[in-house]
Order: structure tokens, then C-alpha cells, then sequence
């Protein structure tokens, strides 16, 4: 009797999911006859949602994983559906969570010294509105910027939430077929623009997002390869590591490739001994795996695409005669006028630079530099872009002390996929905005939390 309550409990959020589901899409064609664009299945889908964070709170943070692939596939100025549901499942989730677990249940979120600086720095991000209006910025861009910026603050629910090793193990599957799905739809694009390419810079116009997500993911993949005795979890996660090397090789990013490679190097000295021919040996046979595919699959291109390769690879040395590199510079400059400007409060989000680029012969207008650390510092201004960065470089050194201490176990092998992340996202930030990008954000609120979750998991193990 008593099992049959629990299954009927267990099913009472699924069953109310598909019926509002079901509402929505009656709603959604009710709205398009009265023209009131997404007024009722906003407002469904909120009702839902606030039922599941209250009640079962781990299917909230399910579904944003879930629901990933739609919002990291946009690359659209225009609000479109993927804003849709990241404002009200992430972003409007976020603060009914907030709510919720702080206000109303008086839950501690705060762990260490990061998570204060963390929220000190979005607390002061309503300072950046008078930036952004003294500056004259598009306040419409500055507002949808802004609320995209805050899903990083999803580390807070994902570590509270994910609280066994069955629960992480469910993460990281789920992220695992999220991510491979979102692979497959760039995948899909891509063979269909694929006809008319002739440069490499042009293949990397094709698929130059998600670069710092697939990149972590692989990492962590290989952590896990590692780890995994079972032939068949091998076997698993080998297929699922191959969409994620092909995009990420087609991507054309020299800072990412050069970025994956320290990253493996990195981890290879947190190891056992007789794990660090493995890695070395796993990363060879899944990389020719995925040469092998990508002949198949590209078949007369096959040859053009990996000279591509080739020559982007080898040109890794010799960056400082490369023209697009060089005009990064020229971005910099201006930025760094910019800065001076303002150091204080920053320029505000939605700002634009303007310099001449030498590479095309136009003048670019552009709110993106090409720096994450610049980047920062031009939208918030110094002092907060040096607690921003606080923030990153104390969660990577805690990974690194507890790296030392815990021993060889799943959830250590998971926090040095992550800790090995840091060593990408720094240097990819070097030559991209890799933690101010739609995949930055959301890899942010993953990796922090999954730091979170790691460690309490691996102290519990030592005193338990």
C-alpha cells in the first residue's frame, strides 16, 4: 500500500508537467487567433514551474538541462522561443527558487568565501544600469543582457538540489545526451552550408558556438573513461565523446584546440600512475575514431578539410604573424580607451566599441571584444572584473587542494574533469569571451556547481 502511495507521489509532477504541457500548446494556438503573443503558455508554464521548484525541485534543474540545446543552438539578435524558455524555466525559476529556498525556508546557499564575492558582485550589478543609461546604451539590449548573465546564479539550486552520487551520476548522464543532442543539430547545420566552404575561417563562422561547453564536456568524458572499468560504460562513453571532438575540431578554434591540449596535460599529473598512459592512450584511438568518421561522413571534403586542419594547427606557432590575431589587438587598444573612461563603473553591458579592421577593410561596431578579462572589465569597470575573477581563481585552486587530498573515486575523477575545465576557460578567454557567451554562462553555473557537489560528496566519504 505503502509503495503504491510513493509511485502515485512520484507520478503527481509528471502527470501535472504533460497536462500543463498539453495547456500550452492548446494556449499557444488560442494566442495566435488573438494575437496576444505568449501570454498563456507563460503564464501555464509559470504556474508549473512554481509547483515543481516548491515540491520537486531536482525536475526543475532537469528540465533546464533538458531544454539546453534549444537555448545554446540561438545565436539570434531577436527574442525568440529559446528566450522564451530561458526566461521563464532558467531565469524566472532562478528567482522563484530564490524565493523560495532562502526567504521562505531560510536555507543557507553560502559555503565559502567565493559564494560571498559571487553574490556581492551581482548585488552590485544594478550599478551597471546607470552605466549603461550615462553611456547611452540600448537599455532593451542591457535588460535581456543582464538577465542572460545571471544563469550562472543557477550553481546555487544545482548544488543544493544534487545531493547523492545517483543524483550527479543522473547529472551528468542527462548533460551527457543534452550536449549530444545540441552536437548533432551543429552537426546537421553544418552539412548543409558545407557545399560552399572554401576557408577555414569560414567553417568556424559555422560552428564557433559552444566552443567551452563541448570542450569541458570532453574533458570530463575522458575523466570518466578513465575511471569506468566496465567495457560497455567505455564503450558508452567513447560514442558519446565522438560528436563532441568532431565540433569541437570543425569549430576551427586554435585557443580552444591549444586550451584542450594543456587541459589533458593538467590532469594528467592529479593520476595515478597507471592511469596516465590510459588517458594519453584514450584521447589517440577516440581522436583517429573521429578522424575515421569525419572521412565518412564528408566524403569528397574529406582531404580539403583536414589540409584545413592541418594548417590551422601548425599555424598555432606562429600566431604573432597571423593577421586575424593581430587585428585583435587594434579591438584591445580601443577597449582599453574605453576602460579609462570609466574604470570604476564600467561602460555598462550593451556598449559598443568601434575600430577599422585591417583583415575585412571595414569599420566594425561591436559590443564583443575579443578578450573575456577586457571584456569584463569595459562592461562592469575594474574593481568588480577583479571580484568576478576572484570568484574563478578561488574555486580553482579549492579543486586543486582537494584534488590533493581525496582519494581515486568517482567523484574525485568528475572534480578533476572540472578543475581541468578552468585551465580551457582561462586560456580560451584570452582570445574569445568564453565566460560571457550564451554556453559560458550555463557551463559556469554547471561547473561551480558540480565543485559544490563534489566536494561535500568527498568529505562525506572521508567521515562517513
Amino acid at each position: 500500500m505503502d509503495n503504491s502511495i510513493n509511485r502515485t507521489d512520484n507520478l503527481k509532477p509528471i502527470l501535472i508537467f504533460l497536462s500543463t504541457l498539453a495547456l500550452s500548446v492548446l494556449l499557444f494556438f488560442i494566442e495566435n487567433l488573438s494575437g496576444i503573443a505568449f501570454v498563456f503558455p507563460a503564464v501555464s508554464i509559470s504556474l508549473l514551474l512554481t509547483y515543481v521548484i516548491v515540491k520537486v525541485p531536482k525536475y526543475w534543474i532537469y528540465s533546464i538541462i533538458i531544454t539546453s540545446p534549444l537555448y545554446l543552438i540561438s545565436n539570434e539578435a531577436d527574442f525568440d522561443i529559446s528566450d522564451l524558455i530561458s526566461a521563464i524555466i532558467w531565469i524566472g525559476g532562478l528567482f522563484i527558487w530564490l524565493f523560495y529556498y532562502v526567504l521562505v525556508q531560510k536555507n543557507k546557499i553560502i559555503d565559502d568565501l567565493s559564494d560571498w564575492l559571487f553574490l556581492f558582485f551581482y548585488i552590485c550589478l544594478s550599478i551597471n544600469f546607470f552605466a549603461a543609461y550615462f553611456n547611452g546604451n540600448e537599455l532593451d539590449i542591457w535588460i535581456r543582457t543582464v538577465a542572460r548573465f545571471c544563469i550562472p546564479l543557477l550553481y546555487f539550486p544545482i548544488k543544493a538540489h544534487i545531493k547523492t552520487k545517483i543524483d550527479l551520476r543522473n547529472l551528468l548522464i542527462l548533460s551527457t545526451i543534452a550536449f549530444g543532442i545540441l552536437a548533432l543539430m551543429m552537426l546537421y547545420e553544418t552539412s548543409i552550408r558545407l557545399q560552399n566552404i572554401k576557408h577555414a575561417w569560414e567553417m568556424g563562422s559555422i560552428l564557433r558556438l559552444n566552443q567551452s561547453l563541448f570542450g569541458v564536456a570532453l574533458i570530463v568524458i575522458i575523466s570518466m573513461i578513465i575511471f569506468n572499468k566496465k567495457i560497455k560504460n567505455k564503450l558508452l562513453l567513447v560514442l558519446s565523446f565522438i560528436p563532441f571532438i568532431i565540433v569541437f575540431i570543425t569549430s576551427m578554434s586554435r585557443i580552444f584546440w591549444f586550451g584542450l591540449i594543456v587541459s589533458i596535460i593538467y590532469s594528467i599529473f592529479f593520476l595515478p600512475q597507471k592511469q596516465r598512459k590510459t588517458i594519453l592512450i584514450s584521447v589517440l584511438i577516440i581522436f583517429s575514431m573521429a578522424v575515421l568518421i569525419g572521412y565518412a561522413l564528408l566524403g569528397e571534403k574529406a582531404d580539403f578539410f583536414l589540409g584545413l586542419f592541418v594548417d590551422r594547427f601548425t599555424s598555432i606557432g606562429n600566431f604573432m604573424e597571423d593577421e586575424s590575431f593581430l587585428v585583435r589587438f587594434q579591438e584591445y587598444g580601443v577597449a582599453f580607451t574605453e576602460i579609462m573612461k570609466s574604470p570604476f563603473i564600467g561602460n555598462g553591458f550593451a556598449h559598443k566599441i568601434m575600430y577599422y579592421s585591417k583583415l575585412t577593410s571595414d569599420t566594425w561596431h561591436t559590443s564583443n571584444v575579443h578578450n573575456g578579462y577586457i571584456l569584463i572589465t569595459l562592461r562592469f569597470g575594474i574593481p568588480l572584473a577583479i571580484i568576478y575573477y576572484s570568484v574563478f581563481t578561488y574555486k580553482f585552486f579549492k579543486t586543486i587542494n582537494i584534488l590533493h587530498s581525496a582519494k581515486y573515486s568517482f567523484e574525485k575523477m568528475v572534480l578533476l574533469g572540472v578543475s581541468s575545465g578552468f585551465i580551457l576557460l582561462f586560456i580560451s578567454n584570452l582570445l574569445s569571451a568564453s565566460v560571457m557567451t550564451r554556453d559560458g554562462d550555463f557551463l559556469i553555473a554547471l561547473m561551480f556547481g558540480i565543485i559544490g557537489i563534489t566536494t561535500r560528496l568527498i568529505k562525506e566519504d572521508v567521515h562517513g
